[in-house]
């Protein structure tokens, strides 16, 4: 997404007419590892559980400052909260993370191009597929 794009998506996540985004889309806000500057990328998310997960493909750069935790702010319906953030590159939790969110939000498969067989099992060049040109974030919310 260009960076009128995400600025724009970011905008309209801080105005009061956020629900028509909010329930799917936040603002991420975390320290450049190298710059020390202060980065807002707008992300889409899902709720697991008591964390908040989302993903992005491997090419991009912003998830990089996660790598082995990091704490951040989330722009979240209408509120900033403080979270601790952790990119996950490894293969396998990649693949548990996937298998997790498809589990809880079946719908999504489709977006990702995803084909499950009748009884619901993900075939394995499919999912290696997506392993290989995605990863996974979480998200843990903390009190303030």
């Amino acid at each position: 997404m260009s960076n009128f794009g995400n600025d724009f998506i970011s905008w309209v996540l801080r105005l009061p007419m956020h629900p028509l985004l909010s329930g799917s889309m936040l603002v991420l806000t975390f320290t450049g590892r190298k710059s020390g500057r202060q980065i807002s990328t707008p992300v889409g998310y899902t709720r697991l559980g008591d964390r908040l997960v989302c993903t992005s493909l491997r090419r991009r750069t912003w998830w990089r400052n996660l790598r082995g935790g990091a704490p951040v702010k989330l722009y979240l319906q209408g509120r900033s909260s403080p979270a601790l953030a952790q990119a996950v590159e490894n293969d396998a939790d990649v693949r548990r993370g996937f298998a997790e969110y498809f589990r809880l939000v079946p719908a999504a498969r489709r977006m990702y191009g995803i084909h499950p067989s009748p009884d619901g099992v993900i075939g394995e060049q499919e999912m290696q597929h997506l392993v290989g040109e995605r990863l996974v974030a979480y998200f843990k919310l903390q009190d303030e």
